[in-house]
């Protein structure tokens, strides 16, 4: 976004991408990008800054809106063979990565031509939840319904996977948002818990060296989403059932 004057919210039920001033924290525009919107993200690229919207449509069939940040237009919408339901941006914003709602499928778009240009299989994770980019942009860790699959972004190839079970133990864990530290030393897994029986979720610290767990917090009830400040350690997650953000350090 220009400045970071905007911020953009994929509105499901209304099929919209919505548009936020955040300096006066009021919505200035809707964008109607079709069914299921879900996931966005925005890269400044080259060609200038396009927002990319997730549609995870009621069929099996999904798509990724491309809107125009200069004048929040919409201007492509590219087609998948699947339900999309997050989307990542790598560190050079030259390609956004999609993962499937279905499978362990991932659809790499070409910012400069909107095109689809690779898919990358991480069958060991299946249906892709969230997708996080390591700090020198080389290893991207995908988090699925059955775990992290770390994964080569030159030649797209899995090099590691974890089981859930490994990361939550003795509990049945649900898939929710995946973040890594500005090191890239740790990673950041969230346990949503599932919506027909909520619980207090939590965070698991994961060592991206070794693979394991080196510590776990707890946040509230039925976690959606985890977001992580780099500048300070701060973590923050939304937790659906409770209304409130969890907020806690984490190490670098």
């Amino acid at each position: 976004m220009p400045g970071d004057s905007e911020a953009y919210i994929g509105a499901f039920q209304s099929s919209s991408l919505e548009v936020l001033n955040t300096a006066s924290l009021k919505l200035t525009g809707t964008v109607q990008v079709g069914p299921g919107a879900t996931d966005v993200v925005a890269p400044q690229t080259k060609s200038g800054g396009y927002a990319y919207v997730t549609e995870l449509l009621p069929t099996q069939l999904g798509a990724v809106a491309v809107v125009r940040t200069s004048d929040n237009q919409l201007v492509d919408t590219i087609p998948l063979s699947e339900g999309a339901q997050t989307v990542a941006t790598s560190n050079d914003g030259q390609e956004v990565w999609v993962g499937s709602a279905v499978t362990g499928t991932i659809w790499v778009i070409d910012t400069s031509t909107q095109k689809v240009v690779r898919e990358i299989s991480v069958p060991d994770a299946r249906p892709v939840t969230s997708i996080a980019f390591s700090p020198d942009g080389t290893r991207a860790w995908v988090y699925g319904m059955a775990g992290v699959s770390v994964v080569d972004v030159a030649s797209g190839d899995q090099v590691a996977f974890v089981p859930i079970a490994s990361i939550f133990p003795n509990t049945s864990p649900n898939a929710g948002s995946i973040a890594l530290t500005s090191s890239g030393r740790y990673a950041l897994v969230l346990n949503s818990t599932f919506p027909d029986a909520p619980k207090r979720g939590t965070v698991a610290i994961l060592d991206t060296t070794t693979l394991k767990v080196v510590s776990e917090v707890q946040v509230g009830t039925e976690p959606t989403s985890l977001a992580l400040d780099t500048t300070t350690s701060a973590a923050y997650a939304t937790n659906y059932i409770n209304g409130t953000v969890s907020c806690f350090q984490v190490p670098n």
